[in-house]
């Protein structure tokens, strides 16, 4: 099989426990971490946002990684206040 690689994106500083949470529970699937999202097979984004400028900010986000590689597994963990 071949190796899995994933990127993390952190939108959000005051969810970083849950950021290293999900990062540490992917690489015990023996997924490897990439600072490239061009290299990835998945990205994992967390997010929390307040304002309506945020959550355009996470869209685009989002959209940036999809239109970079097709077939780019996007997971979201958004909290939106």
């Amino acid at each position: 099989m071949s190796e899995r690689r994933f990127e993390a994106e952190e939108l959000a500083p005051l969810r970083a426990f849950w950021s290293e949470a999900v990062r540490q529970a992917v690489e015990a699937t023996g997924a490897v971490a990439v600072t490239d999202p061009t290299r990835a097979d998945a990205a994992v984004i967390n997010s929390c946002t307040v304002t309506h400028v945020a959550e355009a900010k996470l869209r685009a986000l989002v959209r940036r990684l999809a239109r970079r590689r097709r077939r780019l597994r996007r997971d979201v963990g958004h909290v939106m206040s």
